[in-house]
């Protein structure tokens, strides 16, 4: 029983580190490929970045967080790369504001 639990969570951590390792890449995309003309969106960078990514990589971000704190009993490594990826997250979130001001 123990050993399918965390089974299950490192399946669990996996999964988030990839949907992390995305909504970082589709930040920074946008951060450096977005374009705006007349105030709206003009590229599927920006419309991407208007619709979902900020929501998604909030969430993402902070189940991350929680998932690498909790899953450092279970497998370290994963947990050390969730609690980095949410450091990344913010920082990929904070250029991408920056980016177009």
């Amino acid at each position: 029983m123990e050993e399918r639990k965390s089974n299950n969570l490192t399946i669990a951590m996996v999964i988030l580190l990839i949907l992390q390792v995305v909504t970082i890449s589709l930040t920074f995309a946008y951060a450096y490929l977005g374009r705006y003309d007349h105030n709206k969106a003009s590229n599927i960078w920006s419309v991407m970045w208007h619709e979902f990514i900020p929501m998604v990589g909030i969430i993402s971000s902070v189940l991350s967080l929680v998932a690498g704190i909790m899953g450092m009993k279970e497998n370290k490594v994963l947990g050390v790369l969730l609690i980095i990826s949410f450091f990344v997250s913010a920082f990929s979130g904070i250029v991408a504001i920056g980016s177009h001001f």
